[in-house]
């Protein structure tokens, strides 16, 4: 009897240990989380400020672009020169590739609507992916969370028992 009752003791202090282990992790966890939601909110406030410094420092500012051989210049609110610049040159990009994918147009104004059109499909193909990469997360956070709270139920209940 005796051998089974230092087991016993033994495996009391080893749930003991589990318990005080999870209960420290879920604590932690909760700090974790408080101290992200706050990193977020700070970060959405800062990037707020950023890109509002940004339009301020480029309102109304006209840009010089050359797209498909044509002289323009723009001004979009909210972006650098070097922004604007990258942009004409991607569509600049789109518009050689509809050129290469669609040799017998000549028209300038259906390869221009050819590259939007293969433009607009990459936009949607990343806010797909950005919306599923967000669900995802979403879904692994719950998890997670079900996760802690059934090891603390778990805690709980050995606890109520002894």
């Amino acid at each position: 009897m005796i051998p089974l009752q230092s087991k016993l003791k033994h495996l009391e202090k080893l749930v003991d240990a589990v318990s005080q282990s999870l209960l420290a992790l879920w604590a932690r966890s909760q700090k974790l989380a408080e101290d992200n939601s706050k990193l977020d909110a700070e970060n959405r406030k800062l990037h707020s400020d950023l890109r509002q410094a940004q339009a301020a420092l480029v309102r109304h500012e006209k840009v010089p672009v050359e797209i498909a051989r044509r002289r323009l210049e723009v001004e979009i609110d909210g972006l650098t020169p070097i922004e604007i610049n990258h942009i004409a040159n991607m569509v600049n990009e789109k518009l050689e590739e509809a050129q290469r994918l669609n040799p017998r147009i000549a028209d300038t104004s259906k390869l221009a609507i050819h590259a939007l059109l293969h433009m607009g499909a990459e936009l949607y193909k990343l806010q797909q992916a950005d919306s599923t990469s967000h669900k995802a997360l979403e879904n692994t956070l719950d998890h997670i969370g079900k996760t802690l709270q059934q090891a603390l139920t778990a805690v709980g209940s050995s606890a109520e028992t002894e």
